[in-house]
């Protein structure tokens, strides 16, 4: 996780990030539209991602009579969430990925159970209150899992729509 921030934390790196979440881009595509960072700087960036697990690189063949070129693409799907508040930095991620259900409880605290658990905890019985900390923790970690299940869906779908 430490890795994404770092690479989320650069303008450029993000562009790069944004372009290859289109697909595989090649060096000399990336420079054409990313034409404001000379080559030397985006294979710097583009080397240090790599190096961090972010991104990957492949060779497939160029066109007939040309050398074979090197692709960059994102090693993997990801999604992060990041919560600066009271009660401290949330910071939370995940693999978009096939499941993510919610629970009869989370869905119940998403529907006007708060109003619930705020009116056991203002009783002021310190266990409680740790018990209504506990639930919504219970209740974020499923809603981050749904979240991915709900970014991978959008991914095949948008897939099936390129593919046409």
């Amino acid at each position: 996780m430490e890795d994404l921030i770092w690479a989320l934390a650069n303008r450029t790196r993000r562009r790069i990030l944004a372009l290859l979440a289109r697909g595989p881009t090649y060096l000399l595509e990336m420079s054409r539209v990313l034409s404001d960072v000379s080559q030397p700087a985006l294979l710097k960036q583009l080397r240090e991602m790599e190096r961090r697990g972010i991104i990957e690189s492949f060779t497939a063949p160029g066109a007939p009579g040309a050398p074979p070129r090197k692709y960059y693409r994102l090693a993997s799907q990801f999604s992060l969430s990041l919560f600066v508040g009271e009660g401290g930095i949330v910071v939370s991620g995940g693999t978009p990925s096939p499941g993510g259900r919610l629970s009869e409880r989370t869905l119940g605290l998403l529907s006007g159970g708060v109003d619930e658990l705020l009116s056991l905890a203002a009783v002021g019985d310190r266990d409680v209150i740790r018990e209504a900390i506990s639930e919504v923790n219970r209740a974020l970690e499923e809603l981050e899992e749904a979240r991915c299940h709900l970014l991978w869906l959008r991914s095949v779908l948008l897939r099936m729509l390129e593919e046409g």
